[in-house]
């Protein structure tokens, strides 16, 4: 499964680098910002983006939003530190997959693993 992820934390993106390879993905991409996260999945089309909710400049969640409207990327998992519904349920609604930070390995193995048991 190809991935890219995008997180404005230097240490989340490698901590993602780490647990998606972990998890058998190959990364194809790398993103700071949620523009550069869109413009990485129109451009490369992987399989899955793994997106921050909160980038500054941008919205994490309005990319996964509109990456699954547009059909972009089938597999989006938006990782966030606010679990409040007005985050997690217009996400959850789209087909959008969300973890709660902190995250571990474990977690994002069982979310690639879900994603693949749902693969046509």
């Amino acid at each position: 499964m190809t991935a890219i992820y995008a997180d404005d934390s230097v240490i989340m993106r490698g901590r993602l680098n780490q647990y998606l390879k972990m998890a058998g993905c190959k990364i194809v991409g790398c993103a700071t910002s949620a523009r550069s996260a869109s413009q990485l999945c129109e451009e490369l089309k992987p399989d899955l983006a793994v997106l921050d909710v909160i980038m500054v400049p941008g919205s994490g969640k309005d990319v996964a939003l509109d990456l699954k409207q547009r059909g972009v990327v089938k597999n989006v998992l938006v990782i966030t530190s606010n679990s409040q519904d007005s985050t997690i349920k217009p996400l959850r609604a789209a087909g959008v997959r969300t973890l709660t930070k902190p995250i571990s390995a474990e977690q994002i193995a069982a979310e690639i693993e879900y994603i693949q048991s749902q693969q046509v």
